[in-house]
């Protein structure tokens, strides 16, 4: 959910990059609203709420698919291929689906959270430890960043025996 937040704290921002997770939160949760919206406008007799909601959601879904297309090393002006009927949005859809680039690109640096996920468990503890860490601050700082507990666990205890 961090994700989909994060989305409208930089609602026309069209600057940096958008992780696959990012982008791909927002566009679930809006598609969850607005059938919600649409449940509600039939039960209701009305159409104005799903067109509100798809009013108030244009520009950030706009600066998100930018983001994304930044994330994938493209200009956000590959996102006018929508106005091609079919095609264009299969080809976006592709482009949304591939990884981030795992190093800077022209459009900033990779996010952290995008360079923990890249990495693996078990790679990122041995450099928390060789940073000074111990094992109660990488579980806490793992936690926040979405890992599993028996995963973080199962990694720890490997690692000590």
């Amino acid at each position: 959910m961090d994700e989909y937040l994060e989305v409208w704290k930089k609602y026309a921002d069209f600057q940096g990059r958008a992780s696959r997770r990012e982008y791909w939160m927002f566009f679930g949760v809006n598609l969850l609203f607005l059938i919600v919206l649409g449940i509600l406008e039939g039960i209701m007799g009305t159409r104005f709420l799903g067109l509100l909601y798809a009013l108030a959601i244009c520009i950030p879904s706009l600066a998100v698919g930018v983001r994304r297309l930044h994330d994938t090393n493209r200009s956000g002006w590959w996102l006018l291929l929508s106005l091609i009927p079919l095609i264009g949005t299969i080809v976006l859809i592709v482009f949304a689906l591939q990884d981030s680039q795992n190093e800077g690109n022209r459009y900033g640096d990779v996010s952290e959270r995008t360079r923990i996920t890249n990495q693996t468990l078990a790679d990122f503890i041995q450099q928390s430890r060789a940073a000074g860490q111990t094992d109660e601050q990488i579980k806490i700082a793992l936690l926040e960043k979405g890992w599993s507990y028996t995963d973080i666990e199962s990694v720890l205890k490997g690692d000590a025996e």
